[in-house]
């Protein structure tokens, strides 16, 4: 990637963007995707973009991606691919009800520990955390599996309270025809090989309603699957958003045989693993 970077830098003089800072690069604007449509009083924009840079290219003024989320994140290793300027906004003329960003998501990722799964010991997950003590010069823990519990960033002026509410689950599942939908990723890691951690974004909106979904999906191999979902549910002039968070976690050796089967499914896991913990409420805008 690195020679790539240096062959595009190269043909900058000839290619820079014409409505953006002055020096920006025209390779570094040219993936930026934007998608918007609307549903009742709110607004829907998908952002998707370039991965993060491996390379600073500061120019004058400007502040690239990676020294931004250098200085603002603690983490020794970022994911392998992160995506920058991916997000997900809903939001209204009186301002933003909740979005879903790449830096929020791993401004939550624990940077006081090394990660102690309640799985418990094991030869694989201790082999795998030795790997990952051996590749941080600092010698600083962090949680190499980059779960994260965000729940998304909430805007100013939206309440939150807690309710025994839940997402109606039956309507989602009627076949009510699609007017919109995206899927898209945050960051994701394959571990060292040892498996696989990543964060992503789906989305649909159907006339009455809409619904939101961000997960994070952790697989150890051998060792632990977890996943952290957090939903978002309205339907059509309700007058509030219901926010589920949920997460799910099983070391393997714990697991039945058609759990065992079914490590690389990640819908079945979201069905069938053992649920540890849910949190229902209701966003007020």
């Amino acid at each position: 990637m690195a020679d790539d970077f240096k062959r595009v830098i190269s043909k900058m003089d000839d290619k820079s963007s014409g409505d953006g800072p002055k020096g920006i690069p025209y390779f570094l604007k040219r993936n930026l995707v934007q998608k918007s449509f609307g549903q009742e009083k709110y607004t829907f924009t998908e952002t998707t973009d370039r991965i993060l840079e491996s390379n600073c290219y500061h120019m004058e003024d400007v502040t690239c991606n990676l020294c931004l989320y250098n200085e603002q994140l603690n983490i020794p290793h970022l994911p392998e691919i992160v995506f920058p300027n991916n997000s997900f906004k809903i939001g209204c003329d009186d301002g933003t009800v909740i979005n879903f960003v790449t830096l929020d998501a791993l401004k939550e990722i624990d940077v006081t520990k090394w990660p102690e799964f309640k799985v418990g010991s094991s030869e694989e997950w201790l082999h795998t955390r030795e790997e990952y003590k051996n590749i941080t010069p600092s010698g600083k823990p962090f949680d190499w599996s980059y779960t994260s519990f965000y729940k998304g960033t909430l805007g100013e002026k939206v309440a939150v309270e807690t309710t025994d509410e839940k997402i109606d689950y039956e309507k989602l599942k009627r076949r009510d025809p699609i007017t919109n939908y995206g899927n898209f990723t945050l960051y994701e890691d394959e571990l060292h090989d040892n498996g696989l951690a990543r964060m992503e974004i789906k989305y649909r909106s159907m006339a009455e309603r809409v619904f939101v979904l961000q997960r994070f999906f952790l697989r150890i191999d051998n060792v632990m699957v977890r996943i952290v979902d957090t939903r978002l549910y309205h339907e059509n002039e309700s007058g509030y958003w219901l926010r589920e968070w949920s997460l799910r976690e099983q070391k393997v050796a714990d697991m039945d045989e058609e759990l065992k089967t079914n490590l690389k499914d990640v819908d079945y896991l979201a069905a069938n693993l053992p649920l540890q913990d849910v949190q229902m409420e209701k966003l007020i805008f």
